[in-house]
């Protein structure tokens, strides 16, 4: 019984700039044995082997991808929460603004309210 060759694509075989380029080289060598073995005892191995390598390389492949999703994931709900925040602080600025004494209420309560708070308030109001 004759073995079947693998064909390794020529993306993955001249593969230079992935961050899988080490795992994908392994895999790459591991077939070409593959291929040249005449043994098929020997060439069972070398395929369980490559089974097992490229699993590993799937599983590092989907937990790259998992991260990636989940850091991107935690960034919208990071920028979800500060606009919804600044909305809040837009929509609450007429509250904001009715809390600071006006220069009326100001004059009327001067032993109580501190200059440097007059001060404020007078430029509030001017803008």
């Amino acid at each position: 019984m004759k073995l079947d060759k693998i064909l390794v694509p020529v993306a993955l075989k001249y593969n230079e700039d992935s961050i899988f380029k080490n795992a994908i080289g392994k895999i790459v060598a591991d077939v070409n044995n593959f291929n040249a073995e005449t043994d098929k005892e020997y060439a069972l191995n070398l395929s369980v082997n490559i089974s097992r390598a490229l699993l590993l390389l799937l599983e590092e492949i989907v937990q790259k991808d998992t991260k990636k999703r989940n850091a991107y994931a935690l960034e919208i709900q990071k920028k979800d929460y500060l606009i919804k925040r600044l909305k809040d602080f837009i929509d609450s600025k007429d509250e904001l603004d009715a809390e600071l004494p006006d220069e009326d209420d100001a004059d009327d309560n001067s032993d109580e309210v501190p200059a440097h708070i007059k001060a404020l308030a007078r430029r509030m109001n001017r803008n």
